[in-house]
């Protein structure tokens, strides 16, 4: 469950994405159902994931014993795996113990999200779990996507997470445009003059080096604002055009159309995960849980849980549900995936983590979830907007990337 991006408030989340996540047994297979069933987990399951969790904390604690605060912290997560094991997908948890239980798959390797070192990810990292192999396998390929990523800075701080479409361009969300943007009202416009802000390609942990182009103008963006409460209503998509500069990091491929994700299509999201102003958590809880590093480049392997067009209340029919691990950071992240001719492609967006939608009659219409859009869904009037956005020349301007 994503900690950041447009959620909905105060409603219980749902139970079903975490059984998915954790119905699997830890660096063995991962669950994969074969309709709409979710995982089922144990009382043996729920020790071993708890300790995980609780070692990972102390890893990153005073002489690794807990605080107070992750005490508090690992004792509600036992209680939110409690719920699980005894009520299964009708399991009332709260956006914290949803957050708990996101931090339990990340420890445990039921689904990670891999630190970035070099460009890539180490496939024998005992945090790959399950994913090892894949990881191995498609190393050339995911490290060209790595490469390709970057993290978007407002001011010097972390707004969220961009990724090079064409070499002038980069895709972001919208809701990640808005905090920057002179007319939001304005089908494309400039980034204002004092905001101060970069995408920077690098952002590794232990590596102060950066590689950051300015980002100049917005040339393309869903036409309504954001809010908390339009949800599926809005394109959370956003184009920024780059200044000229050397070294541009490689292209990402995009998805052609076609039927998008499917279930369990094994995905890779790539991004910053951090706490941000639509994380709605406190710095220091995601610190206590992920460690001290928040906000630096991460590879985070899942799957794909809801088809792409098959998501209630999505009334584009072009979104999708994934179960990887993310945060506020990661807004904007590219979701990719090796195609059957092995090829890696951008075949989605994510925009964020939402709560599950209820019906007036308590019966659930949405599930809570990862979300992203896909680009092979996207409608003829869209693509042509975006294509002839991209085709706009604008004045020519100096260089102002720097690469230390």
């Amino acid at each position: 469950m994503d900690a950041g991006g447009r959620g909905n408030g105060d409603m219980t989340i749902a139970a079903d994405i975490h059984l998915r996540r954790l119905g699997g047994a830890r660096g063995g297979p991962g669950f994969r159902p074969e309709s709409d069933s979710v995982g089922v987990i144990d009382n043996a399951r729920l020790k071993s994931s708890a300790e995980a969790l609780e070692f990972r904390m102390a890893r990153f604690a005073p002489k690794s014993r807990l605080s107070a605060s992750q005490q508090k912290l690992a004792a509600e997560a036992r209680v939110a795996l409690s719920l699980l094991v005894e009520r299964g997908s009708d399991a009332k948890l709260t956006k914290m113990q949803s957050l708990l239980l996101e931090a339990v798959a990340e420890a445990d390797g039921s689904r990670p999200a891999l630190l970035v070192r070099g460009g890539r990810v180490e496939p024998n990292d005992s945090a790959a779990g399950m994913f090892a192999q894949d990881l191995q396998t498609h190393q050339t390929e995911l490290s060209a996507a790595i490469m390709s990523t970057g993290r978007i800075l407002v001011g010097g701080m972390l707004a969220g997470t961009g990724w090079m479409m064409d070499k002038r361009h980069v895709v972001t969300n919208r809701h990640v445009a808005e905090k920057f943007a002179v007319d939001k009202a304005a089908p494309a416009t400039p980034v204002r003059e004092n905001a101060d802000v970069w995408i920077d390609f690098l952002g590794e942990v232990d590596n102060p080096e950066t590689h950051r182009f300015r980002l100049k103008r917005i040339v393309y963006w869903g036409l309504e604002t954001t809010t908390d409460e339009n949800g599926f209503n809005v394109l959370d998509l956003a184009i920024l055009e780059i200044e000229p500069g050397e070294g541009v990091p490689p292209v990402m491929e995009l998805a052609g159309l076609g039927s998008g994700p499917q279930r369990n299509d094994r995905v890779y999201v790539v991004g910053y995960p951090s706490a941000t102003h639509y994380s709605g958590l406190p710095r220091k809880v995601l610190a206590d849980l992920f460690g001290p590093t928040l906000g630096v480049k991460r590879l985070s392997p899942g799957e794909v849980a809801v088809r792409a067009g098959g998501v209630p209340l999505d009334n584009c029919k072009c979104c999708f549900v994934h179960d990887a691990t993310t945060l506020g950071g990661n807004s904007g992240s590219p979701v990719v995936a090796v195609g059957d001719d092995g090829r890696l492609r951008a075949v989605g967006l994510h925009f964020g983590g939402r709560e599950v939608v209820l019906a007036a009659d308590g019966s659930k219409l949405g599930e809570g979830a990862n979300y992203a859009l896909a680009f092979a869904k996207f409608k003829d009037d869209v693509t042509g907007a975006i294509e002839a956005a991209l085709r706009t020349k604008s004045a020519p301007a100096p260089s102002t990337q720097t690469a230390t």
